[in-house]
């Protein structure tokens, strides 16, 4: 193989390596949007349990898989043991209860594009005249989990969170009710929860 061969193929081989690179930061995952609101301060409480043997309810258009309730159950309990809150089995003596919900939802959105792209279309007096011109209608889908947290003697509401990802396609939807990212949603979703005093 001679000297020019051999460039050739190095030539290729970076061009190729380049494009996969170029591909791979395209590939970007939708933005989680979080929100989480404490009801109360939670420096009183030690012991949490499910509000129910089955804590999770689904609320959506599209329906996850059987098995995430329990892999979600474990997300759950994990986090909220790293940050200092015991599990107990008998929720008649925990002091919180936890639920959970999991869904995806169809949304329609309207996009304004403005019109300082046309020819005759000064950019600055079309954009400070608000010249919306056109407005499309895009569907989106928002998937995701919301997690509550309650004073299971007084039934009060003690912390609330939710964690979703806007989407595109309904094959995202369905991939974002994985158990695999509802898993991470809930490990960011929790860093927000107040650890045990």
């Amino acid at each position: 193989m001679n000297v020019n061969t051999t460039k050739n193929l190095m030539a290729k081989a970076l061009m190729t390596l380049g494009a996969v690179l170029t591909l791979t930061a395209c590939a970007v995952e939708p933005a989680l949007m979080v929100n989480t609101e404490s009801k109360q301060a939670v420096q009183n409480y030690t012991t949490f349990s499910w509000v129910k043997d089955d804590p999770m309810f689904i609320n959506g258009d599209f329906q996850p898989s059987q098995e995430i309730s329990a892999t979600l159950m474990e997300s759950i309990k994990a986090e909220l043991e790293t940050k200092g809150y015991r599990f107990t089995e008998e929720r008649t003596n925990a002091d919180l209860v936890v639920l959970f919900s999991v869904g995806a939802n169809e949304k329609i959105e309207f996009k304004k594009h403005p019109n300082y792209f046309s020819e005759n279309a000064r950019w600055m007096s079309n954009f400070q005249d608000g010249d919306v011109g056109e407005v499309t209608e895009v569907k989106v889908l928002l998937a995701g989990i919301a997690i509550d947290i309650f004073d299971r003697e007084k039934r009060e509401a003690v912390w609330y969170g939710s964690a979703k990802r806007k989407l595109n396609t309904q094959d995202e939807a369905v991939n974002a009710l994985d158990s695999d990212d509802l898993s991470k949603s809930v490990q960011v979703l929790l860093t927000e929860f107040p650890k045990a005093s």
